[in-house]
């Protein structure tokens, strides 16, 4: 009979490290920064390509275009921005725990010394909409690109994570110009709703990390990997260094974001091979209002 979790561990079954081959040292950061350019580069070529038909076009099957054009644009800045929140554990921002500074990004601890820091959906979906505060001025370019003239006025990005998939209402008060004629477009009208299984990562990794403390350290990683597979998931767990295992969380499928949850457990608050930063290490963050000005025409 298979052990599962919840019941007392023979130590066969308790695996603390495993041995795994070192990550990729190209961050992932630059990859997903690399990917989101390069698509709406592609989109801005495929306007220029399609341009003269474009110029056939009435004004308000051009603004129809540009419009669905910015809409696939916030698609791919959502879906970028639950990619890098996931990598990071559910953070944009520095982590509010402990954490691994990984170079150009950072690995947050769910367990860390005795204490578990788990991010709860709310915090998670306040990161996502800073994530995608900071992407949204690309969309911009495609605009600009159609010789439009445009005001806005961007509110908010709200996400709501649910169990299968991430909403995100995005309160943007749009208006576009040529000549004059003239048109606006209210965003928060058309929400986006992208496949994600974050939520669920989030909750896999919440029981990763409360097994870890209630069993001393040790990990039953078959029985995970079981759970994984329920979950049509796949978990690593890596032992680069002594005293901390490495959790990645993946999600294969196709169409779903984010691909890969990350994050860290130690039973030690200390680890001389890894540079790991305390809140109390950090200066207190300055949480004033970022005033977001459209990009010059």
């Amino acid at each position: 009979m298979k052990k599962r979790l919840g019941i007392s561990l023979s130590e066969s079954d308790c695996i603390l490290f495993l041995p795994l081959s070192k990550r990729s040292q190209i961050s992932i950061f630059v990859i997903l920064a690399i990917i989101l350019v390069a698509v709406i580069a592609l989109l801005i070529i495929m306007q220029d390509y399609q341009k003269d038909s474009f110029d056939t076009l009435t004004f308000s099957q051009q603004t129809e275009v540009i419009q669905n054009s910015f809409n696939e644009c916030l698609r791919l800045v959502h879906q970028n921005s639950l990619e890098k929140i996931a990598v990071q554990g559910g953070y944009y921002n520095e982590p509010l725990t402990p954490y691994i500074d990984a170079g150009l990004y950072d690995i947050p601890f769910y367990f860390f010394g005795d204490l578990q820091y788990i991010p709860e959906n709310e915090l998670i979906q306040e990161e996502l909409s800073v994530a995608s505060d900071f992407q949204i001025n690309n969309c911009f370019n495609l605009i600009s690109e159609r010789n439009f003239e445009y005001d806005y006025i961007l509110t908010s990005i709200k996400p709501v994570i649910t169990e299968n998939k991430v909403t995100f209402t995005t309160n943007l008060h749009l208006t576009l110009q040529k000549g004059e004629q003239k048109v606006s477009y209210e965003f928060e009208n058309f929400p986006i709703k992208i496949n994600s299984k974050i939520q669920e990562m989030n909750s896999f990794a919440s029981y990763i990390a409360y097994s870890h403390q209630i069993n001393n350290g040790s990990l039953c990683v078959t029985c995970f990997t079981e759970i994984a597979d329920d979950k049509e998931l796949f978990v690593e767990f890596f032992n680069d260094f002594e005293t901390v295992i490495l959790v990645s969380i993946t999600d294969n499928r196709t169409n779903v974001y984010p691909r890969t949850y990350n994050f860290a457990l130690s039973n030690v608050n200390q680890n001389s091979d890894l540079k790991i930063i305390t809140p109390e290490d950090t200066q207190e963050f300055d949480d004033t209002e970022i005033n977001i000005q459209p990009p010059q025409k």
